[in-house]
Order: C-alpha cells, then structure tokens, then sequence
C-alpha cells in the first residue's frame, strides 16, 4: 500500500515544480524582456508581486527601493497602499456585524451624533450604500470638494479635514445624487467615523487589533513604521513627493505594507484558515450592489473574467501604487506594489499576471 502512494505524491510534487517554474519564466519576461517589459517601459520603477496558487505563495521584485538608493525592492519593502485600505474598512465593518454591534440596513443616522444629517436626506442613506459606493453623498473624489481642499492646500489637501468638517458635508447637503455606483472616498471616511464611534477607538488601533494581529500581519502599519526598507515616492510624471497625510480620511487609505503581509491577507481570503475572522471575511465577500459593468461588495469591486469572478481593489497615493485581487473558484490570489503612482501600468501587470497564472 505504501508503494502505491509514491505516484501521486510523485506526480503532486512535479505539478507543482513546473508551475513554479512557468511562473517564475513568465514574471522574468514580465521584468526583463527586451520589448516591452517593467524595465524597458519604466526603467526607474521599483516594484513587488505576490502570486498564490495552488495553496503556495511566490513572492517576485524587481528595480531599486529609490532613483537614489542601491538597495532593491524585495518582499519586504514596505509600501502605501492606498485605497486597498477601504478593504480592510470594509472588513472592519463586517466585524462590527459579525458582533451585533452594527446592522448593514440600518440608515448612517443611527450612528451618527443627534440632528447632523440634514432633515432632507434622513432614512435614505444605509451601512450598505456606504459599503458599496452607492450613498448617493459627495464622494471627495474629482467633485466640489476635492477641488476646494486641492485649493487649499495642493499638496495635502486631506490633511485638514477634521471631524466636524466630515459631519458638516452631511448637514450642508440637502439632496443625494443617484445612489447607483459612484467610486467614494468619502464614504469610507464616514465609516471610519462610524467604527471610532462604535468602539471609541482610533482607526490605527482598531486595524492593527481586528486585522493585523489575528492575521500575523507583522509589518503593516498607518501612521507608524519603521525607517528602513520603505519604497521611494514617485508620482505619475516619475518625480519624488510626499508620504500622504489624510486627517479623517485615513479609512479610506492610509495602510503601509509589504508583498508578504499583503499576501496573507488575500490567502486568507481564499482559502477558510480557521482564523478568528474567517467568518468576518466570508461577510466581507458578500455582493452588495450589481451592475452590468461590475459589483460590489465591502469596498470590494467585483469583475468578470473569462467567466470567473475577480475580487479586485487598487489604491493610489501621491507616489505609490497598488492592486490585490483573488479568484476564490481558481485559488489565485495576486498583489502587485510599485514605489511609483502608475495607476494604468499596474492594471496591464495585474492582466498578464492573472492570464498567465489561470493558465
């Protein structure tokens, strides 16, 4: 009997060879051909990809951490991931359901301090409309006040918003807009608001607790983190700017971590480890809103690719750039993070990536 076991254990560990290998020869060309390749179209970019599949994770990077560093980026080079934090908002929120300290249908008002959502607009906003970018409220991305905090200060213009400045788009505004989908930061911000209520927590605390801990997640950070291994900041035009800075908007985009932490959390997010949050997870992965074009679900946008469904989020700050995504039916799980703001670039990674690893 125990002859016969040798083929199969045999056969498993070659699979598993050669797809290690055919990874690894499609992330080589994905950095280093000749034609249009990482370091042909963006010579300077340090960047850092995650890749699970088949319940093993291979880690890959490729540039330097800065234009001015010798040191290359690696697994645990610790960047901003921006929007990728409204994921773990999300998760924070389905906790809070998981707790029965919050329910999903409930309207905003009910979390909120006495009389600060105008009259107007009362009973018409819930928990999931924020979750799912279809509050119908300002979103504070590319409308009237992104443009008047970029006037007041264009070079952070988050870094002043209080919480009463937040509480105040709330009573100044007497109608929503449509409540389909509309990408928001604001509404992330608000939950982030909701949760400190809840808890009477700051944010930082609550994510490293809820999240961090229980998921291992050792080198992840908000506002403090080490000084060593941090990618350079690089905006669009491939010129050096600032960390962000973003006052009551951290919900909504604050994180710093590496591919290994990164990695974990999207393993966790396909496959049922057991741990204090799976059921929190599961949660988080449930659709909340639906479209032709994509869904939605905990901050999570949800797409269709050669007739799987993606979970997908990326994130940009003022000089990095990031995306995670699984395809929980095909076990694959992908993280890609670059020291520089390349929001198109890193979709065209993600494709090859994700094509090469369905394969």
């Amino acid at each position: 009997m125990k002859k016969l076991n040798i083929i199969p254990i045999f056969i498993l560990f070659f699979i598993s060879n050669t797809y290690c290998q055919n990874i690894k020869n499609d992330i080589d060309s994905l950095f280093y051909a000749k034609k249009n390749s990482i370091s042909v179209l963006k010579p300077n970019i340090g960047i850092s990809i995650g890749i699970i599949k088949n319940n093993n994770t291979f880690y890959y990077s490729c540039g330097k951490l800065n234009h001015d560093s010798s040191e290359k980026t690696n697994e645990n080079t610790i960047f901003e991931i921006g929007s990728v934090t409204k994921i773990f908002t999300g998760l924070l929120i389905a906790n809070e359901i998981e707790k029965n300290k919050l329910k999903i249908n409930d309207y905003i008002e009910t979390y909120l301090p006495k009389d600060i959502v105008n009259k107007n607009i009362r009973n018409k906003v819930t928990i999931k409309n924020l979750l799912s970018y279809t509050s119908g409220l300002p979103t504070f991305h590319g409308d009237k006040y992104d443009i008047q905090m970029n006037k007041i200060d264009s070079v952070q213009p988050y870094k002043l918003v209080t919480k009463k400045q937040l509480l105040k788009v709330l009573t100044e505004n007497d109608s929503l807009g449509k409540q389909e989908y509309e990408y928001s930061n604001y509404n992330f911000a608000l939950l982030g608001f909701i949760l400190n209520n809840l808890e009477h927590q700051k944010y930082e605390n609550l994510i490293k607790k809820r999240i961090f801990e229980p998921l291992m997640m050792n080198n992840s950070y908000c506002n403090k983190f080490p000084n060593n291994n941090i990618a350079g900041l690089y905006d669009e035009n491939d010129i050096s700017t600032n960390n962000i800075i973003l006052g009551e908007f951290e919900p909504a985009g604050i994180i710093k971590s590496n591919i290994v932490d990164m990695s974990k959390f999207i393993y966790n997010q396909i496959y049922n480890n057991n741990s204090k949050l799976q059921k929190s997870i599961n949660l988080s992965q449930k659709i909340l809103y639906e479209n032709t074009e994509l869904n939605t679900a905990f901050g999570w946008h949800i797409f269709k690719i050669k007739d799987n469904e993606v979970y997908y989020m990326q994130g940009d700050t003022f000089g990095n750039s990031s995306i995670i995504g699984f395809d929980k039916k095909n076990k694959i799980g992908i993280v890609i993070l670059a020291n520089q703001q390349s929001h198109d670039f890193l979709e065209q990674i993600f494709d090859y990536v994700y094509k090469n690893t369905l394969k």
